[in-house]
């Protein structure tokens, strides 16, 4: 993306980019300077010196370690690598960096002079020939001596333990599900794990891996950040027991927690920070990457899906957030630099340099984070409809519609597929009888993303931090949904949340061919036909070719429509995502008596608009902040029902 830069005059110096608007309304509007990548950069480590960052990109294109001269703000070089995932770090003298990686399930080893690597070693933690999708090497971290390399194992649930005079793994441990980050404890005879999927932090013995301590904090641990000293004790007279703290970025939440370190090496959960923008934010700031200035004694927390990053302030005992500061594309990394400049790397493909200035300059950039976001807490409870709609404004208001199907084309389908050809004629009879929304906007990039878009109100970012390699064939793995444990996302899925609400629901999700799901709801239709009740929402995930796909949903509303159930019914198709062409519009249609033949709805919507809809419809609370700012389809709509059936003859020809 091209950032224009413009300064804000009469705001403290304050220094952003020219605004985006992404899909789902947010708006992009990095400060400081920017400089291009491309990619997905998704981890960075400042050299020993500071003089350099590398950044890792871990995109769709052949992975690459991006170096950037950080007082003249360049790139110095750029280097392929086979492949690469989250783990960087360099020896003490700076001359060596460990690069983890990824899919070839080996640790990388490079010299590093004057801005530029070479390639040195590769360290095995598998014999190649014996490699399996189960071996992907993450994070990588030296034992504070720098005699050998720690390497966490994702799909394994292990570290490996590599000595780099004999390329050899010497010993392996077990740890948590799905290791995320390394730290050691400057002693170096304890280090710490953060276990992605289990929500926990282990503290291992360095000589022997024993597992010394369990901290469970909360959903998706990953960053984690040593800060040394001992916090200010609140009152005077109080003398804090911690000689460090270690903050740990909890994703799948609004906050991080924070562990205090005695001087006996005790460990304790001493405090969960609160980072949402507004007091009853749902989940949706995805806390991702920390890094900690000891002469200010403040943290920074890149906050992907917020795009922005949270300031804190830990020189107390109970730490203040003192601002933000706005980011480019969800935001990966964080590098503090002397000289009061901040270093940010973006998933989007750029990395910014902001000069962070007086207070007042926070202040400003703080303003333009929440501008940025379209999420107010009043929408949890009140969505903006129209007072004569069938579709409610609130969760549980009253509704003619009592009967949701909400329809996921699990493939990457484009608008002019369905809207500019002969190829799905169910799909364009349905549209042309019902409404369908003519600027509909999937907000997945790919079907890993767009199925959690469409059914969570986000995606994990588990999700957005694997979802390239295995879509550019680097990682032989799929599972991005539920049957993947940190995978989860933060507020369950659809259906769990409406079965806790104690709503009916009928769930096809298993990612089986399109006339597979389609024949097992016309079964259970039936038995509901005879039993006189149905689920008041039922959710599908359709799978196969555009022609299977338009033949099971003509099939599906042919039925419906001759059911005794359709007076009160309404169903929502939808695809994941486009197929990653430019346009991202895909077709959307809503087919119910209660909504106007023919109509086409101009509106701009996304995703998350036609999730709250459904929530809605299903007297449901948004789960993340995404779907409470959504706005929901409404113009299709009128306030009374058609008397005809046209969704009868939706079959397929």
């Amino acid at each position: 993306m091209n950032f224009r830069l413009v300064v804000l005059i009469a705001l403290a110096g304050a220094v952003v980019a020219e605004p985006l608007q992404l899909a789902n309304g947010w708006l992009v509007r990095p400060a400081g300077r920017q400089i291009e990548t491309g990619g997905f950069p998704m981890a960075a480590v400042l050299s020993p010196d500071r003089k350099y960052l590398v950044a890792l990109d871990a995109g769709l294109q052949q992975p690459s370690l991006v170096v950037l001269e950080t007082t003249e703000w360049r790139v110095a070089s750029r280097t392929p690598i086979p492949d690469g995932w989250l783990g960087l770090t360099f020896n003490a003298r700076g001359d060596r960096l460990y690069v983890g990686g990824g899919a070839q399930a080996a640790v990388f080893e490079f010299t590093f002079q004057d801005g530029k690597l070479a390639p040195a070693r590769s360290f095995s933690v598998v014999d190649p020939a014996k490699r399996t999708s189960r071996d992907f090497v993450g994070d990588v971290a030296l034992s504070p001596d720098g005699r050998l390399i720690y390497a966490a194992e994702l799909f394994q649930n292990s570290i490996a333990v590599i000595n780099p005079q004999s390329g050899m793994v010497i010993d392996r441990f077990k740890t948590g599900r799905r290791p995320y980050r390394i730290l050691f404890h400057p002693d170096g005879k304890t280090f710490f794990v953060s276990c992605w999927a289990d929500g926990m932090v282990l503290q291992h013995e360095t000589e022997n891996g024993a597992i010394r301590a369990k901290f469970l904090l909360a959903p998706h641990p990953t960053d984690m950040a040593w800060a040394p000293g001992a916090p200010q004790p609140a009152l005077e007279e109080e003398t804090s027991p911690y000689v460090a703290r270690i903050f740990v970025a909890a994703a799948n939440t609004n906050s991080i927690r924070v562990l205090g370190v005695t001087a006996s090496g005790e460990v304790r959960v001493s405090e969960a920070i609160n980072l949402a923008l507004t007091p009853y934010q749902p989940a949706g700031m995805t806390p991702a990457a920390l890094a900690y200035e000891p002469a200010s004694k403040r943290i920074y927390v890149a906050c992907a899906d917020e795009n922005a990053v949270a300031v804190l302030d830990v020189t107390e005992a109970q730490s203040r957030l003192l601002g933000y500061l706005p980011a480019g594309r969800y935001p990966t990394a964080v590098a503090a630099l002397p000289g009061d400049r901040l270093i940010v790397v973006n998933g989007g493909g750029s990395v910014s340099m902001v000069d962070l200035g007086p207070a007042e300059r926070l202040e400003t950039y703080s303003r333009i984070v929440r501008e940025n976001s379209p999420y107010r807490d009043e929408k949890i409870e009140e969505a903006d409809v129209p007072t004569d709609s069938p579709v409610p404004a609130w969760p549980g208001g009253p509704t003619p519609i009592r009967h949701v199907f909400y329809l996921i084309i699990d493939e990457g389908v484009r608008y002019d597929q369905v809207f500019g050809g002969q190829a799905a004629p169910a799909l364009r009879r349905l549209a042309s009888e019902h409404g369908r929304l003519e600027n509909f906007r999937a907000l997945g990039e790919t079907q890993a993303d767009g199925y959690n878009w469409a059914v969570a109100g986000i995606s994990p970012d588990f999700v957005e931090k694997l979802r390239r390699a295995a879509q550019a064939g680097r990682l032989p793995r799929k599972d991005f949904d539920e049957t993947e444990p940190a995978a989860i996302p933060p507020a369950g899925y659809l259906w769990t949340n409406a079965r806790a609400a104690g709503t009916a629901t009928a769930v096809y999700t298993a990612r089986r061919p399109a006339v597979e799901q389609a024949a097992a709801l016309l079964r259970d239709l039936a038995l509901w036909e005879k039993g006189g009740a149905m689920p008041r929402l039922t959710v599908m995930r359709l799978a196969g070719t555009l022609s299977e796909v338009d033949k099971a949903v003509g099939a599906i509303a042919g039925a419906l429509a001759r059911s005794r159930f359709w007076p009160d019914c309404a169903i929502f198709i939808t695809a994941t995502h486009a197929g990653g062409v430019s346009d991202d519009r895909v077709p959307a249609l809503v087919v119910s008596p209660w909504v106007r033949p023919g109509a086409a709805d101009t509106a701009a919507y996304s995703t998350v608009s036609m999730l709250r809809t459904v929530e809605l419809l299903s007297g449901l609370r948004p789960m993340t902040q995404f779907d409470a700012a959504a706005t929901p389809i409404t113009g299709v709509f009128r306030s009374v029902p058609a008397k005809q059936t046209p969704a009868a003859e939706a079959t397929s020809n």
